[in-house]
């Protein structure tokens, strides 16, 4: 077994609306080629995975002694709580934060076992589950998200879910690859598989280019390199300012989403972070966490927790 190279912690992290959350692995096995979180965590929280394609987990010894935690914690900011390195310490931090009463945004795309589940159908209005599937297409799946599971595995996520009860079923469609991934007939597709396997939410979020991502380090991946050349548009977000699709593109496909999703009876929205000229439309901009709503009911408990010191990097 890899060993922990340093402490997980929790963070409240600035441009991802704010929230509470940890981060259960020194980088991410899934080595998504579009994905800038990998470097911001070497950077700002100091966790360097030096490369490896397996990704070593965190000490969780201090994390778990804690006796308060956020009403709401986001698993995981900059890696995903299921790839395989993540799985041990994700099952321990739920049995130490969801009997006390908080509530956890889980979101992968990875496989989620049987005995997670059954942990988390303990404890289903605190659970929010978020499914990252854009593509159906295994190729390019493998091509772009080369650690992730494929798609029918994700898809089983969903109707797992629903079958331990879970009522909190997203599915986020993010990063949408312009010319790849944003046709009628391919989101289409994607809507119909999500709706049969039991989603109740979709958010959807073009790609976007910072210098964690840009256009040189895409280069020599499949499909990328097409994607970042429609990412042409100064596009501020919560934080700063990146590289996207032009506004007009992305409305149209956001509004079509909206009544594609209304006709098999899901719900839309974008985070408005990650666009700031999206307030306004015709379809929900606000955060694509709705847990975030009970953290701002909870304020007294929030502010308690803010005074606490973080453990260490």
């Amino acid at each position: 077994m890899t060993r922990p190279i340093a402490q997980a912690r929790i963070v409240r992290v600035a441009g991802m609306c704010d929230q509470w959350g940890v981060d259960l692995t020194a980088g991410c096995e899934h080595r998504c080629g579009y994905c800038h979180f990998h470097r911001y965590q070497s950077m700002a929280l100091r966790h360097e995975a030096g490369g490896a394609d397996v990704a070593p987990a965190l000490a969780l010894d201090e994390l778990l002694r804690r006796d308060e935690y956020p009403p709401a914690l986001y698993l995981s900011p900059f890696t995903d709580p299921l790839a395989p390195a993540a799985r041990g310490n994700l099952e321990a931090l739920l049995r130490r934060v969801l009997p006390r009463n908080v509530s956890v945004g889980i979101s992968t795309k990875g496989v989620v076992p049987r005995r997670v589940f059954r942990l988390l159908a303990e404890y289903p209005e605190q659970v929010l589950l978020f499914v990252g599937l854009t593509n159906l297409d295994d190729a390019r799946n493998r091509a772009v998200e080369p650690g992730c599971a494929p798609a029918r595995a994700r898809l089983a996520n969903l109707m797992l879910a629903r079958e331990y009860g879970l009522p909190a079923r997203f599915v986020r469609l993010d990063p949408v690859l312009p010319g790849v991934d944003d046709s009628p007939e391919r989101l289409a597709s994607v809507l119909d598989a999500i709706a049969g396997a039991g989603a109740v939410q979709v958010s959807a979020a073009y790609l976007f280019l910072t210098s964690g991502v840009n256009r040189a380090r895409l280069g020599g991946a499949p499909y990328l390199p097409a994607a970042a050349s429609y990412c042409t548009e100064a596009c501020p977000i919560d934080g700063g300012t990146v590289y996207s699709v032009p506004l007009e593109r992305k409305r149209a496909t956001y509004e079509w989403l909206n009544a594609e999703c209304t006709r098999r009876g899901l719900t839309f929205g974008t985070c408005g972070c990650k666009d700031l000229r999206l307030a306004g439309s015709s379809f929900p901009t606000s955060c694509s966490y709705p847990h975030l709503a009970e953290c701002s009911a909870a304020g007294h408990k929030e502010s308690a927790f803010r005074s606490l010191p973080m453990a260490g990097p």
